[in-house]
């Protein structure tokens, strides 16, 4: 009689906390496609080779259209509407090509001057609040958050109704119940915004949303539109608030960078691509789901398998980058992985860009002796309970 397989649980422990756990350096060296047990007990391949995890990415018979396990006893197979995120093309290109032109440089070079000027009213809304003040709370949380309102047409008054229902939708082992329950009232939230553009049309992204849905050959449900709009809100201010909060740790930790982005403002872009290579916030990788007999890096992965794409062991690949642990701001310019990649590469990225690199530069020339401001004994609160890595807070003083 055999033995059933036993495979390792995929590593969450940080022994750095702005380093991914320590057994992905040896993955990388000698199991670099490995199963293990995810984080929801679930057997999975974890994927952690660059080449290998754009590999899987960037090829169409690994499915994003699935019904995550954790969520696989409360969500219904027939949902009327999955987040596009979730779908394969062509049902996901359809989503994809009506937000594409919304989101290039040249729009988002649109917004900068409103971002600069949002980002110093934040840093003097720090400087009233005195040492002690939360950076998460008062700079790096609000920021993208006021930015993904304008931008969607959100009341900004509303934030503290979707930023606490997104967190839950983020917190690892919330139950996937109450997390079913977040999500729906997001859901439900976005829908009355949909209803009200549709009543009182305005300028912002939702109203040209709607209003583009109507000449597309099969146009937007009400539903489809929310769906869309509860993307851009997580995504649009999670993700960033947490970089912003993490690279700002990463910088205090190195005065000397700090002091080399001082003297030169103008490098802040390659400090934001280095630290979103270094510091990859989305902890556990991207989940994809075999529709045949693929093989990936020599490993033959079966149909009906989960594959796990590290993107934190990616960008950490000693074949790719050299000196990975290192926070390099001069390093040969080479494609992270952070954003994705493949027809799942974040739609935002030059918004997440410019908000980082505005915010980042403004912050440390406002307040170039920054420091922790933590009381004896109390240790940064990170982040290690989300999907989405960073800081709880982030207590400063000048």
């Amino acid at each position: 009689m055999s033995c059933p397989v036993s495979h390792p649980p995929l590593p969450t422990q940080r022994v750095d906390p702005l380093m991914p756990p320590p057994e992905y350096a040896a993955f990388l060296e000698e199991a670099p496609i490995t199963k293990v047990l995810d984080f929801v007990g679930q057997e999975a391949w974890l994927v952690t080779r660059y080449a290998d995890v754009r590999a899987v990415l960037g090829d169409p018979r690994f499915s994003s259209d699935f019904i995550p396990p954790e969520l696989a006893g409360v969500a219904r197979p027939d949902e009327p509407v999955k987040p596009f995120i979730r779908l394969d093309p062509p049902e996901h290109t359809r989503f994809r090509r009506a937000l594409t032109g919304e989101f290039t440089v040249r729009q988002i070079r649109l917004l900068e001057p409103g971002i600069r000027q949002l980002v110093e009213d934040r840093l003097d809304e720090l400087e009233r609040a005195g040492h002690g003040a939360d950076l998460v709370e008062l700079v790096s949380l609000p920021i993208p958050s006021l930015v993904i309102c304008q931008l969607l047409g959100v009341p900004y008054s509303d934030h503290t109704r979707f930023q606490e229902d997104s967190k839950q939708l983020l917190t690892k082992d919330l139950a996937p119940e109450e997390r079913m329950k977040a999500g729906n009232r997001l859901r439900e939230y976005m829908l009355e915004l949909v209803h009200l553009k549709q009543r009182e049309p305005d300028a912002a992204l939702m109203t040209r949303l709607i209003e583009r849905s109507e000449e597309m050959e099969q146009p937007f449900s009400d539903l489809e539109l929310a769906s869309i709009g509860l993307l851009l809100l997580i995504a649009g201010h999670e993700t960033t608030a947490n970089m912003i909060a993490l690279t700002t740790v990463a910088l205090l930790r190195q005065p000397e960078k700090v002091e080399a982005l001082r003297a030169d403002p103008s490098t802040v872009d390659k400090f934001v691509e280095e630290a979103l290579r270094l510091l990859t916030i989305v902890q556990h990788g991207v989940r994809r789901l075999a529709t045949e007999d693929i093989e990936v890096g020599g490993t033959l992965i079966r149909k009906g398998e989960w594959v796990l794409a590290s993107l934190a062991a990616g960008n950490r690949d000693p074949e790719v980058f050299a000196e990975p642990d290192e926070l390099d701001p001069t390093r040969k310019r080479i494609t992270h992985l952070s954003f994705g990649f493949g027809p799942h590469q974040c739609l935002g990225q030059q918004l997440a860009r410019v908000e980082l690199q505005i915010a980042l530069a403004a912050l440390f020339r406002r307040f170039p002796t920054l420091r922790l401001d933590l009381p004896e004994g109390e240790e940064i609160p990170y982040k290690h309970d989300m999907l989405i890595y960073g800081v709880h807070r982030l207590p400063v003083a000048w």
